[in-house]
């Protein structure tokens, strides 16, 4: 009698085994969230991901097959070359850390998020729109320059840049933008093509400098083409 194997069943994770108890938000300071989950024995862990260099900042090791290890010099090397070779290529990185904490009453807090074991990466690679290089040339002859404004590191920038045929004529960083007085970065809008590491103003921490005209008017010298190529669009 032929034999015919058993199909595999798929592990199914539902609520029963593993459960969300808590959440630590996402900010643009720490730009890194965490979860605090339960599996079926109560046992509970905190899971972070976010930037890079804030995870590997409140990790104390890194988790290896089995093994755990100190995350040296030479280790810390290792890591950095990976993130550089995979943003060269365009791969958004971020980084995944995790702990056992201890049940408690309260609500975990930020400062839970220490002494944690370096997991891994998360890659996410999401390549241009098929049409966007003729897109690029028709503004261009309707005298549209065209501006690059992201929260992503400068080579994933750049990867996005050159896969679109788009010349590069100057970078700007949000720390820079902080540094600048209004007047210089008023000029500076025109002649720079991609702006990164930005982080959003919020009304909540926005300072007196952002509320003054020429700031926002140097801001919006950086954005208006991405409202006019939606426009032109629809």
């Amino acid at each position: 009698m032929r034999r015919f194997k058993r199909p595999h069943r798929r592990r199914r994770w539902t609520s029963e085994r593993i459960k969300k108890v808590d959440e630590i938000p996402y900010d643009f300071v720490r730009k890194r969230l965490s979860v605090v989950a339960a599996d079926a024995k109560g046992e509970r862990t905190l899971i972070t991901k976010g930037a890079l260099d804030n995870i590997l900042s409140i990790c104390k090791d890194l988790k290896s097959g089995d093994e755990t290890h100190p995350i040296d010099a030479p280790t810390r090397s290792k890591i950095d070359q990976r993130y550089s070779e995979w943003s060269e290529k365009g791969f958004r990185v971020l980084g995944l850390a995790i702990k056992t904490v201890d049940k408690k009453s309260e609500s975990y807090s930020r400062t839970d998020e220490n002494a944690l074991t370096f997991a891994g990466f998360l890659l996410f690679f999401d390549p241009p729109k098929t049409d966007v290089q003729q897109v690029i040339v028709d503004l261009a002859k309707r005298g549209v320059q065209i501006k690059i404004i992201t929260g992503d590191n400068q080579k994933v920038a750049r990867h996005v840049a050159e896969s679109v045929h788009l010349t590069l004529q100057g970078v700007l960083t949000g720390s820079q933008l902080n540094d600048m007085r209004d007047e210089a970065l008023w000029h500076l809008a025109e002649r720079t093509t991609l702006s990164r590491k930005w982080i959003p103003i919020r009304k909540s921490a926005s300072s007196s400098r952002c509320k003054r005209p020429s700031m926002w008017s140097a801001i919006w010298a950086m954005v208006s083409t991405m409202r006019r190529l939606c426009t032109l669009r629809t």
